[in-house]
């Protein structure tokens, strides 16, 4: 029997089923289903590993990510304990980071990553970097 596969578009993300022997196996793109929106997680990945390689080298990388959600929900002006746009937009301030990383690119990944208010949890923003 051969294996076919299908593309299934949700609103969101993409999934590939694969057919195998009657199984059915999924697996879903955490990061972006478009090439704009995969080119800005790359990039904002590439600042955020630029910053960590310089400031944090003695810190193992699940630490740094750790502090980056901190700052992110700290320089939120919200009480919620997620990542939001305007969160990211002051860290990548803070860090000398933010013409590097423009704010469409920004809007994308949050468009593409976000919950229906807009907001990332920590764990989902950690998985991302």
């Amino acid at each position: 029997m051969t294996s076919t596969t299908m593309m299934i578009r949700s609103s969101t993300r993409l999934a590939n089923v694969a057919r195998r022997g009657g199984s059915m196996t999924f697996a879903r793109s955490l990061s972006c289903q478009a090439a704009g929106g995969a080119d800005a997680v790359n990039k904002l990945r590439s600042v955020i590993e630029e910053y960590r390689s310089v400031h944090y080298t003695q810190e193992i990388p699940t630490r740094f990510k750790k502090d980056l959600v901190k700052a992110a929900v700290a320089s939120s002006k919200s009480t919620s304990s997620n990542v939001k746009l305007e969160g990211m937009q002051n860290l990548l301030a803070n860090i000398g980071a933010k013409d590097r990383v423009s704010n469409n690119d920004l809007q994308t990944i949050f468009a593409e990553n976000a919950n229906e208010v807009g907001e990332m949890s920590p764990n989902q923003f950690m998985k991302l970097l």
